[in-house]
Formats: C-alpha cells, structure tokens, sequence
C-alpha cells in the first residue's frame, strides 16, 4: 500500500529485544494493516459498513486509532510524548515505527506505542471511549512489574526509566 516506504526499519523495530510476543505481534498487525479493523471487516463481507462505529468518519482504518475523536484523549498525549524524541511525527509514522531517535529511547518508544495502541484498540471492541486517568494507571503498573521482573534481568533499567519520564511528563 505505501511502496515509498521502506519496512525494514519498521520491521526492525517491531523486533526489539525486549518487547513482548504480544507487543511484536500487535506491532506487525499494525504495520501490515491486518486489524480487524471495519474497513478490513467490510472488505471481507464481514462488516456491513467501513464506517466508525464512534464518529463519522467513513473508513475505520488503522490509522484512525490515532485521530478518531473517541481516542484523542490517550493519542494526543502519546504523540506528543514520543515528538519530544523524534521530532513531529504524524499518526501514520507511529502506526508504521517510521521514525528516527537515539538508539536508547527505541525500546521505550516501540514499548509505549504498542502498549497504548493496544489499549485503545481494546476499547474500541469493548465499545468503550479510551480514558487517559485508566491507561496511564494501567502504564504505571506495567512500567513498575517491568522494573521488577522482566527488565531488570535485561539490564534495561535506563529503558524504564525513560518511559517513566514519558509517562509523568505527557500522561499526567
């Protein structure tokens, strides 16, 4: 769909030691445009409309995880969390891992957008609008079981704390 855009980056990224199965295989969904989303839905016959069951908007497609106005309130932070590191980014070089930051914030960046993209997909099955004050309680507990667990043998230490700094400065 994007022949300009060269994946390998994406696809390395989506592959960083230390992100879960789960992550990587929600990253690669995103990446490769197979969510389930309305749109793919109705392509398939499954759907009966491409449409956003929030907000008017005609093609719920990946990319709308971001600008749909029913997830704004988790998107807005994220992206502008992860612009202080990269640089402006649009919704599209998020969902695609197109983007450039130094080699110790790319754990943390991948891991944060995986996690809040997941999130808010997750409350689009459930119908319900994405909530800043629940993912960022949900971001913390994460952050801290990382710190205790699976982190700490990685010696990834500097990897929390810098979506530690994320968290406090764009999800408060």
């Amino acid at each position: 769909a994007n022949p300009n855009i060269n994946c390998s980056h994406s696809y390395r990224m989506a592959r960083l030691f230390g992100l879960s199965p789960d992550q990587r295989t929600f990253i690669f969904k995103l990446i490769q445009n197979i969510l389930p989303t309305r749109e793919r839905l109705h392509r398939t016959g499954k759907a009966p409309s491409p449409s956003c069951n929030f907000c008017d908007t005609p093609e719920d497609t990946s990319d709308h995880l971001l600008t749909c106005p029913y997830s704004t309130q988790v998107a807005t932070p994220l992206l502008a969390c992860l612009s202080s590191q990269a640089g402006n980014l649009t919704a599209k070089d998020v969902i695609l891992l197109n983007f450039h930051t130094p080699e110790s914030w790319e754990l943390p960046a991948v891991w944060l957008i995986a996690t809040c993209l997941n999130f808010i997909w997750e409350d689009r099955l459930a119908r319900k609008v994405s909530s800043l004050d629940r993912i960022r309680a949900e971001l913390l507990a994460r952050v801290s079981l990382l710190r205790s667990t699976k982190w700490k043998h990685y010696t990834l230490h500097n990897s929390a704390l810098l979506v530690d700094e994320a968290i406090n400065l764009h999800f408060i």
